[in-house]
């Protein structure tokens, strides 16, 4: 496996940028150039990155031929404000795919994965790529930044009061959620922003989280089946916030244990291999 190390510099911001990429014979790959890749976004609520939730889903992805990647986006303790972090995984993206030969990759088949409030970081690539806000910020085609595919676990989605995680979106402007405008709000509130131009998505929650509403992903995929866009949707009966690849690599479960969502990378691996998905 090839591992390096970038920095992804914007807006007066430098954060690391690692590159896992398997090393697959292209004599007997069925894939050769046309392998997927995964840019994987940590959780943390917007104020940490979780180890957890960045190289040991690499890894695990790396393990099956996709070429894997992990950004350390800006949180509010860096100073970041919405819509920084965004702009940075957008950025990463264009990345991927300007540098897709010489990694091996299709550059048709590139996605954002990210846990919690990764997650809400990896559907906003999905779904606010093209949005009027990031004018100013991001040069040249905005297609260009557009992923693929978005994976979002156990995804912050929205900020309704009853159902939203307060914190993550405080967090992302840098304020208390007392503090955020109706525009702020608005502008954040992602299952609003799902139209005909946004990514396809695979996402799962577990029943139990006590973080994030489950009903977040819920809305999210509600809106892609009215805009009749390919969506991949998993409510697993047990787990709490946070479990990462659901087995001895993200709970306290013993090694050969684990929830019944640990099949999820399985299926998330499938789906980006999946190229009907577009």
């Amino acid at each position: 496996m090839r591992y390096f190390e970038e920095k992804i510099e914007l807006n007066g911001f430098s954060v690391p940028f690692y590159g896992y990429i398997p090393v697959n014979p292209r004599e007997i790959s069925a894939y050769k150039d046309r392998r997927p890749a995964v840019i994987v976004l940590p959780g943390g609520g917007y104020v940490g990155l979780a180890n957890h939730e960045g190289e040991p889903i690499a890894l695990r992805l790396a393990a099956q031929g996709v070429c894997a990647f992990v950004l350390k986006y800006s949180v509010k303790p860096d100073g970041a404000v919405f819509p920084q972090a965004l702009c940075e995984a957008l950025t990463a993206v264009k990345y991927v795919r300007d540098h897709a030969e010489e990694f091996g990759i299709d550059p048709n088949n590139i996605a954002t994965l990210g846990f919690s409030a990764g997650g809400h970081l990896c559907a906003s690539t999905g779904v606010l790529w093209n949005e009027s806000c990031l004018d100013g910020y991001l040069e040249g085609d905005r297609r260009a930044y557009r992923p693929d595919k978005i994976l979002p676990c156990y995804p912050v989605i929205s900020n309704d009061p009853e159902t939203g995680h307060k914190g993550s979106f405080g967090n992302l402007f840098c304020k208390t959620y007392e503090e955020l405008t109706q525009a702020e709000l608005d502008q954040t509130c992602l299952e609003k922003h799902v139209d005909n131009e946004s990514s396809p998505a695979f996402l799962w929650i577990t029943a139990e989280d006590k973080a994030v509403n489950p009903l977040n992903p819920l809305y999210f995929a509600a809106e892609y089946i009215k805009h009749k866009i390919p969506c991949e949707f998993y409510m697993y009966p047990h787990g709490p916030h946070g479990i990462g690849l659901a087995d001895h690599m993200g709970t306290d479960c013993t090694y050969g244990e684990g929830y019944e969502a640990k099949d999820w990378m399985e299926k998330a691996i499938r789906f980006m291999y999946d190229e009907k998905i577009k």
